[in-house]
């Protein structure tokens, strides 16, 4: 499903990256909790304002598009 990805001409780090977050593979203060890993809030490191999730990190997070 993937192998047209992996040709792509780029940082292979960049590649990887992009690939978790595909998958939802990246590991979040959402995902921590849910594994029985204590945080001190799942709130997003960035703006505080919803879970710290892939979708939200990524796509929805307005500070985190700036950094």
């Amino acid at each position: 499903m993937f192998n047209w990805f992996w040709r792509i001409k780029a940082l292979h780090s960049a590649q990887v990256t992009t690939w978790r977050v595909l998958k939802n593979r990246i590991t979040t203060k959402v995902e921590l909790h849910r594994h029985g890993i204590v945080v001190e809030s799942v709130l997003c490191c960035f703006c505080g304002a919803k879970e710290e999730e892939v979708r939200h990190l990524f796509f929805e997070c307005r500070i985190s598009w700036m950094v």
